[in-house]
């Protein structure tokens, strides 16, 4: 066989293979991208909010954070607009009280909160009230436990500006808690331990009971103390 006709043979199976490569490639190319274009349709909706202020101006030395527990984002899921968006990174301002996601290009967007019914981030899980209460301001509200009774927790970031003895301008962002109880859809506000007493003043031996066997105290943990005594009330 001459040898210029084996290489056209080998040139014209090189060819093939190239070409139903390419054209493999091309084509598993295309699933990708048309999957990821889907995704990105798909989300997009919750991703059209605008970008959050940089707060150049508010970043603090202490290591204090405007976020609600960390600087740190956390996989979750947003119930937005009725539909469930899952594996998103979230984190909560809790100085602005608004709802950051990042979007696939790792910028953090603003969800707006007019659309959002409740979300998780990590292991927390948060709901959104859109009409201020007496006792309730509409806002991110995060759910420590759902029974008979349902208890949130409702966490401010505030900024503060103090001069130092040493003429330096001390700035930080200090934390605020504030526990709210639903029960019969009426809502109670709870600062200290005399305030639950009176929603539950008849059982207050059991509980003042409960308390001391377990050793449990109110201004020590009020969240563990709170859904400790729910938790008990329930069972009666």
């Amino acid at each position: 066989m001459p040898k210029f006709y084996t290489y056209a043979v080998k040139s014209f199976v090189l060819t093939s293979v190239v070409t139903l490569l390419s054209f493999h490639l091309f084509s598993q190319n295309m699933t990708e991208y048309k999957e990821f274009m889907d995704a990105a349709v798909e989300y997009s909706l919750l991703f059209r909010g605008v970008y959050p202020l940089r707060h150049g101006s508010l970043l603090t030395k202490d290591g204090s954070t405007f976020f609600a527990f960390s600087p740190e984002y956390e996989k979750g899921s947003v119930r937005f607009c009725g539909k469930m968006y899952t594996g998103i990174e979230l984190n909560l301002n809790a100085f602005t009280d608004e709802l950051y996601a990042k979007d696939p290009q790792g910028s953090p967007v603003v969800v707006n909160k007019n659309f959002v019914d409740s979300f998780s981030l990590g292991a927390s899980s948060f709901v959104y009230f859109r009409q201020n209460d007496v006792q309730l301001s509409k806002g991110y509200y995060q759910v420590l436990y759902t029974g008979k009774h349902t208890l949130y927790k409702k966490v401010i970031k505030k900024y503060y500006q103090k001069p130092t003895n040493f003429g330096v301008l001390q700035k930080g962002f200090v934390s605020a808690e504030f526990f709210y109880i639903r029960k019969n859809d009426q809502w109670y506000r709870f600062n200290t331990r005399a305030d639950l007493m009176r929603l539950f003043g008849e059982h207050k031996k059991r509980i003042d009971h409960l308390c001391k066997s377990e050793k449990l105290k109110f201004r020590r943990d009020r969240e563990h103390y709170l859904v400790r005594i729910l938790t008990y009330m329930d069972q009666l």
